[in-house]
């Protein structure tokens, strides 16, 4: 379906008091324009009815005195060009302010108007703010003042600055410029930065320095993050602050009366205005606006008007003006569309209590009726009947009858009389209408008039219809291009109006009249046996009672057309009469269900399009979703390079907005579908992050179309949240700028931790029937899109960059690289980045800063397949002093190794205390057996061959080296030079002869030194001297007797006396005994030393086994 130049203001729901800022409206600018004298007129302010309506007459003076001083300082800012002429203030209908109100109306709602005064702020409080999604030049969709401000109530700095402030405002407003400051917390616009990298200085655009305090890290290591900068507002009154530009960085003092020129601008602050308008001063912005060039500067400043006026409440009355003349029945089908779109809308579509009224009319007035409220739908004798029937049923006769649109404009206005309602025209415009003399603009007066041109020609001018939409802000031209269907009858083809055409003609109706049906699901099909499958998910959003409608071509054969509708639970639809609609079919049932509706369609005689549809109501309470354009959605204008954005909020019934929800927008294009993702992050295009606008670019071109465009929103699987009232204090005074705690509007994010985030559960909503046009001409290849969030990290010489990936064709697709600047005065250097997914998280490799005690930048462009490159990122600033010494830190390789040769180290010792511990049970060989890996594994050959294997020598405790070879006079052993000789065979044969020969001495040393002192063993062994005394001799002959009457070898006795001191043996024939501990001297176990040879000359055991060491030979008691 095509319409082209729809309405574009999108009505959101009324506030409260407490909500997200009472302000979800967006306010269309087409009824703001410049005189003659280069005054602005048509502008609105709109004073919420939550408001004290006893601040009436002083809400009402106070905003006097703020345009008037705003309007003085416009005039000489902008060079004598443009100034406030008219102003209109409109107050709710229920005040009553005595004399200072005008007698007249206004046709104007809350959130249609372009300037809002409510309470106090969720999140800003006091300040004034913008809300200001589009990009630089891009015109904004409200302003919003709090009470307290124009009462007065913060402090006597808004009463000296206030038209400062108002024109502050008014730039980013109409101008589409943005705040030349920094913002407190914000890591993209902070309050300082680096001029040269030693000194801070104040992030404001002024052709002066800013006399003010720092506070935070402000020293040569600090970041521009940490270091907060206040300008000094006492220099008001002492002029310590001389700055006279600009109204975009210092509105709040009294000496700035300036925008920056270029000549005063400063590029390298890093400001919001200075990223998005690509470092253009604001003047430099301001005077490319439409509003400037055109203006005459005449020099002439005229006194500004300013009226209060009561608002008029929502109108409820329509009445249809229906073009009748011979154009209308020129094609087949054209006029059948519209009569039985207007009959289908009398029957089902119009609400309960709604009031409407017709006139058909061609050269004179065909028929009219009077003011109908109408009934019931399912009243068989309800009044919309009697409206319905009024519609004619032939064709208009051919003959060239012309129209008079005057004529019906005077009519539908009698209708009316005077009542709060408007008109719907729906007229062709195949051909030019010329007005003459009519004066239609004067005829309609203040009646808004809703023209839908119904067919329309591109190639004809539809001014007429323009000046008449232009009479109200809530109107505009619905045109709805023509289209045919051809279709062979025989050898014959016959031409239709599109269904296509018949489709648009009733979403228009319902958009101009104002009706809550919405699209829930459509299908189409071309064929003369259509099935169609309309899919229902969301049925518990919408009320029970739906309609279904099939729309077709009038039948021109003699079969009719027959159509069924089967709902989910497959019971059949009962058909509710709608009178003769030849060309649609209309079903009403309830309730609506989720899942398939099947439509079945026959047509045996053509194969014409069929389109059916499903519309319901929402339910009142749930969740909204919302879609525009910062120009329109009738001005989707695209330019080389450039493409439109496209906007939209989410909000609760009562005025919350929901933020961190999934918002798609879905634009049907003639047969091409274009799905768009937006974002509320700050990045990819979306200006400012977290203030519930969702952001993205349409980036599909094709001359001239009319769109269709549908918006869907969820919970994001849980995430999504509506924003509550603030659980902070809310600040009562306006002190710009503002102080570390507070919050303005609005830096890269706004910072929702101290407000209430509130749960919203599952949902999913979706908003169809939204129409748009695109514009302008062809932009070619687009660029990829810009950084936003560019942030650094530097350790020592190198420098890490992190940022949100942007993509290709503005974040459609995945860039080629990234391209890395970094520059110093008489430096520029740069490096490529591998390119990432759209939105991913981007961490460049360490960049060595080349020079030190030298300020460089960073920036980062996105580089297309095509070497097309985006727009430079905000800028980040790195040094590094000459003085830098690295710390000496080790590098985690350094780190790993040293933590490895600690815990080696440590295994090490470990082992040299096991064996330490356990050195008495290691034989000859354990270091031979351990180096050649036998020490895991046992080797019988080598355990049994006499000259490797030796016990372990508990009398030997000196080390041996490996093979524990020993180098004597028979045995001439080299040290190991060599693997080989590692894995030689030991000889120990000169080391066992050692051992033994040490262990006799060992054994001559015990006996002598443990005969409890008679020395009996030297006694047998020494020869007597001449010398010796009796009783030695004595003692001798004793000890031989007593060896030759013992039956053991090792006794001295035959048998053993009772006080003999000894053990008996416990084999004689193996000389073994047992373990005599009184005897052993340093012995603390069982486990004697083990030798290859047994005890006295008895052959050894194979295997070897632990032996026991034979008893010493008793000795006589010579003290009996």
């Amino acid at each position: 379906m095509l319409i082209r130049g729809v309405a574009v203001t999108v009505l959101l729901l009324v506030v409260v008091l407490g909500c997200w800022g009472c302000v979800e409206g967006f306010a269309t600018q087409d009824a703001i324009s410049v005189d003659n004298s280069g005054g602005y007129v048509g502008l609105v302010v709109a004073l919420s009815d939550t408001l004290n309506n006893t601040n009436c007459t002083q809400y009402i003076q106070n905003i006097k005195t703020m345009f008037s001083a705003a309007s003085s300082l416009m005039f000489d800012a902008t060079g004598s060009r443009v100034y406030f002429h008219t102003v209109t203030i409109a107050i709710p209908a229920s005040w009553s302010c005595g004399e200072v109100i005008s007698s007249d109306l206004l046709d104007y709602n809350w959130d249609t108007a372009h300037i809002r005064v409510g309470s106090s702020h969720t999140l800003f409080t006091d300040t004034p703010w913008t809300q200001q999604p589009g990009g630089c030049g891009d015109p904004a969709d409200f302003i919003y003042f709090s009470e307290n401000y124009i009462l007065g109530n913060t402090n006597q700095l808004q009463q000296v600055n206030g038209g400062h402030t108002l024109l502050h405002e008014w730039a980013k407003f109409r101008w589409g410029v943005f705040e030349e400051y920094g913002h407190i917390n914000d890591p993209f616009y902070p309050t300082t930065y680096h001029l040269n990298r030693t000194s801070f200085y104040p992030n404001y655009c002024t052709d002066n320095v800013l006399d003010g305090t720092y506070s935070g890290n402000c020293g040569e290591d600090g970041s521009e993050l940490d270091c907060i900068f206040t300008p000094n507002l006492s220099s008001n009154n002492n002029n310590t602050n001389t700055a006279t530009s600009s109204l975009m960085a210092a509105p709040f003092l009294d000496t700035v009366v300036k925008f920056c020129d270029n000549t005063t601008h400063d590029t390298t602050t890093p400001t919001k205005h200075n990223l998005l308008c690509d470092q253009l001063s604001s003047w430099q912005v301001i005077r490319q606006h439409p509003d400037i060039t055109s203006a005459s500067g005449s020099g002439q400043h005229l006194p500004i008007e300013v009226r209060a006026v009561r608002a008029k409440p929502p109108r409820h009355t329509v009445v249809l003006l229906i073009d009748y003349s011979s154009t209308m029945g020129e094609v087949y089908s054209r006029w059948e569309f519209l009569r039985d779109s207007l009959r289908q809308f009398f029957l089902t579509q119009a609400p309960v209590g709604f009031r409407t009224g017709v006139v058909i009319f061609d050269s004179t007035i065909n028929i009219s009726s009077d003011l109908y409220e109408l009934d019931s739908i399912t009243n068989q004798n309800s009044n919309r009947y009697d409206l319905a029937n009024m519609i004619p049923e032939s064709n208009p006769m051919l003959g060239g009858s012309t129209k008079n649109l005057k004529l019906a404009i005077e009519k539908g206005k009698e209708i009316l009389r005077g009542s709060d309602g408007w008109l719907v025209l729906v007229t062709e415009n195949m051909k030019e209408y010329t007005e003459g003399n009519q004066n239609l603009t004067g005829t309609a007066g203040e009646t808004p008039v809703w023209p839908v041109l119904y067919p329309s020609d591109p190639k004809v001018s539809t001014q007429v219809y323009q000046n008449l939409a232009a009479l109200s802000t809530t109107t505009s031209v619905i045109e709805i291009t023509h289209q045919e269907d051809t279709v062979n009858i025989g050898n014959s083809p016959l031409t239709y109006q599109a269904v296509d055409n018949f489709a648009s003609l009733t979403s228009s109706l319902r958009q101009a009249t104002n009706t809550p049906d919405v699209e829930v699901s459509s299908g189409t099909c071309n064929s003369d046996l259509c099935t169609l499958a309309l899919n229902v998910q969301n049925s518990s959003q919408f009320e029970a009672q739906f309609i279904i409608e099939v729309l077709h071509s009038h039948s021109v054969a003699t079969t009719p057309i027959t159509v069924a509708v089967t709902p989910p639970d497959a019971i059949t639809t009962t058909l509710l009469t709608t009178g003769n609609c030849d060309s649609s079919t209309v079903f009403v049932a309830s309730p609506l269900q989720n899942g398939i509706y099947t439509v079945n369609v026959e047509n045996n005689a053509l194969s014409l399009p069929v389109v059916a549809r499903v519309l319901g109501v929402e339910k009142v309470g749930l969740v909204s979703v919302n879609v525009w354009s910062p120009r329109g959605l009738d001005q989707l204008s695209f330019s080389p390079g450039v493409a439109p954005r496209l906007l939209a909020t989410v909000e609760t019934s009562d005025g919350r907005r929901v933020v961190f929800a999934d918002v798609t927008v879905v634009v049907q294009i003639d047969t091409i579908t274009v799905t768009i993702n937006l974002t509320d992050n700050g990045m990819n295009g979306d200006v400012t992050g977290n203030d519930g606008v969702y952001s993205g670019f349409l980036t599909v071109y094709k001359q001239d179309s009319e769109v269709d465009i549908s918006v869907t929103a969820t919970d994001n699987n849980g995430k999504a949240r509506a924003v509550g009232p603030s659980v902070a204090t809310l600040i009562q005074d306006y002190t710009p700028p503002l102080t570390d705690g507070e919050q303005g509007c609005c830096g890269s994010q706004l910072d929702l931790s101290g407000l209430t985030l509130v749960d919203l559960g599952p949902f999913t909503i979706t908003s169809s029937g939204q129409h748009g046009r695109l514009t302008g001409t062809d932009p070619g290849d687009l660029p990829p899109g810009r950084v936003t969030d560019l942030r650094s990290d530097r350790l020592g010489y190198d420098v890490t960059l992190s940022f949100t990936a942007p993509g290709a064709s503005l974040d459609q697709e995945i860039a080629s690289h990234y391209e890395v600047r970094y520059e110093a005065p008489g430096e520029f250097y740069t490096t490529n980045i591998t390119a990432q997914a759209v939105g991913t998280a981007v961490t460049t490799p360490a960049i060595h800063i080349p020079t030190c005690d030298v300020l460089f930048t960073f920036t980062v462009v996105a580089v297309d397949a095509s070497s097309v490159s985006g727009k430079a990122s905000n800028p980040v600033k790195e040094s590094v002093s000459c003085t830098y010494k690295p710390d000496q830190q080790l590098s985690p390789g350094a780190i790993a190794g040293i933590v490895i040769s600690c815990l080696f180290g440590l295994l090490l010792i470990l082992i040299i205390l096991c064996l330490c511990c356990n050195r008495d049970n290691l034989d000859d060989l354990w270091l031979w057996r351990m180096l050649t890996c036998r020490c895991c594994t046992k080797d019988d050959d080598y355990d049994n061959d006499d000259r490797l294997y030796s016990p372990p020598p508990r009398s030997n405790k000196q080390s041996d080296v490996i093979r524990n070879n020993v180098k004597t006079t028979t045995s001439p052993v080299t040290p190991i030079r060599s693997i080989s000789d590692l894995y030689s065979r030991p000889d120990l044969e000169a080391k066992r002869t050692q051992r033994l020969k040490k262990e006799e001495q060992h054994q001559k040393q015990a006996d002598n030194s443990d005969d409890g002192g008679f020395n009996d063993y030297e006694r047998q062994n020494v020869k007597p001297v001449s010398t010796q005394r009796d009783t030695h001799s004595h003692n001798t002959n004793a000890d031989k007797e007593s060896t030759r009457s013992s039956l053991n070898s090792h006794s001295t006795h035959t048998t053993i006396p009772i006080n003999e001191i000894g053990v008996p043996p416990l084999s004689q024939q193996r000389g073994m005994a047992q373990d005599n501990y009184a005897y052993e001297r340093n012995n603390e176990t069982n486990d004697y030393t083990r030798n290859t040879s047994g005890y006295n000359n008895h052959p050894p055991r194979r295997p070897p086994h632990p032996r026991q060491a034979p008893p010493r030979p008793p000795r006589n008691n010579t003290q009996v």
